[in-house]
């Protein structure tokens, strides 16, 4: 299967396309990559997203569970950065995805996308 990274935010504040949303009385943040392929964003109620952390990639399948797996494993090559030991993405008991170690849910908000060929993650590091 082949497979292409897009792109994988470093946090540098001159990579992004930066604002604010505001919907009602509430207010939203946002940063987007915008270029002739993509227009990408995260979005947080935050002002503050130094430690949120996103990225996505083309592979080589439309299969919704190649898709699901292989975002699973994008989100958890990130998150190896930050965190050791055997890591899971598991749904328990809920309906949105969250990262365990030795069976323990270690809090962490994540996010998990696919559509057509694309996969994607973000994730805010504490």
């Amino acid at each position: 299967m082949q497979s292409s990274l897009i792109w994988d935010n470093t946090n540098s504040k001159d990579e992004f396309y930066r604002g604010q949303a505001v919907y009602g009385n509430m207010n939203f943040y946002f940063r987007s990559i915008i270029n002739s392929d993509q227009l990408t964003s995260v979005v947080n109620e935050s002002e503050d997203l130094e430690n949120v952390y996103w990225g996505m990639k083309t592979i080589g399948s439309t299969e919704y569970a190649i898709l699901s797996r292989e975002s699973k494993l994008l989100l958890l090559e990130k998150l190896s950065a930050f965190l050791q030991g055997d890591l899971k993405i598991e749904k328990k008991g809920t309906p949105y995805p969250s990262v365990f170690r030795d069976n323990k849910d270690l809090k962490i908000p994540v996010s998990l996308s696919h559509d057509g060929n694309f996969i994607a993650y973000a994730f805010i590091a504490n």
